[in-house]
C-alpha cells in the first residue's frame, strides 16, 4: 500500500524516532487513608523520516481516599486534575497547523488492591478545557483500565 500511496507519517507504526522522558512525582498522606499526589512529565521527541511529533509536558494533582488498610484487601476512590500540552508536529521542516494544543482533564477513578501486590484500577478522563491548534479530532472522553502487580524484593 505505501509503495502506491503516500501515508501520513503519524499514522504509520514504528517511525524509528526516539523519545526521551523525565518525570518527578511527590506524594503525601494527609491523614490515615487520604493522600495527595502531584507529578510532572516531560517528553522530548526526535525526528525520523522527515517527521517529528511535538514535545509534550504533562502534569497532574490527585486526591485519593482509601478504605481498608494496606495489609488487607481495600479500595480507593480518586480524582485527578491533569494538564497536557503538546507541541505541533513538523514535517519536512514545515509546522503542521492542526497538531498540538493544550488540554485540561478531570479524571475520577477507582482502585481495588490486595496485600499480595495486585491491583486493578479504572478511570474516566473528562476534558474541562481544550485549546487546540486549528481544528482537530474532538475528544469527548477517555477511559482506562489497568492491572498492576508490585514485586517485592
Amino acid at each position: 500500500l505505501s509503495e502506491k500511496y503516500a501515508i501520513e507519517p503519524s499514522l504509520t507504526p514504528g517511525s524509528g524516532a526516539w523519545d526521551f522522558s523525565g518525570a518527578v512525582a511527590w506524594s503525601v498522606w494527609l491523614n490515615e487513608g487520604t493522600s495527595l499526589t502531584a507529578s510532572v512529565l516531560y517528553t522530548r521527541r526526535t525526528a525520523a523520516q522527515n517527521y517529528k511529533i511535538g514535545d509534550s509536558i504533562e502534569g497532574g494533582v490527585s486526591l485519593q481516599r482509601r478504605w481498608g488498610s494496606r495489609d488487607e484487601a481495600n479500595f480507593s476512590l480518586f480524582t485527578e486534575l491533569t494538564f497536557r500540552q503538546f507541541g505541533s508536529a513538523v514535517s519536512f521542516s514545515e509546522t503542521i497547523a492542526n497538531t498540538g494544543g493544550t488540554m485540561l482533564f478531570l479524571s475520577p477513578g477507582v482502585i481495588f488492591a490486595w496485600p499480595t501486590g495486585l491491583s486493578v484500577s479504572g478511570f474516566c478522563q473528562l476534558p474541562l478545557l481544550r485549546y487546540m491548534n486549528e481544528p482537530q479530532q474532538y475528544l469527548e472522553y477517555r477511559a482506562g483500565f489497568s492491572v498492576a502487580y508490585i514485586f517485592r524484593i
